[in-house]
């Protein structure tokens, strides 16, 4: 994913980054959000809070 790379690193003096995803069911949350764990683990601590 290209765009990844515009994200500075971060150090812990910094905030959180926080991502929000939305939308209708079946519109691909669940792949898009896998998509960029799987990119983002090597250069970021990683937490997700799946919520219903």
């Amino acid at each position: 994913m290209p765009m990844l790379h515009a994200i500075p690193g971060r150090t812990k003096t910094l905030p959180p980054l926080r991502v929000g995803v939305g939308g209708p069911v079946g519109s691909g949350k669940t792949t898009l959000v896998e998509m960029l764990c799987k990119t983002m683990r090597a250069r970021w601590d990683l937490v997700v809070v799946p919520t219903a």
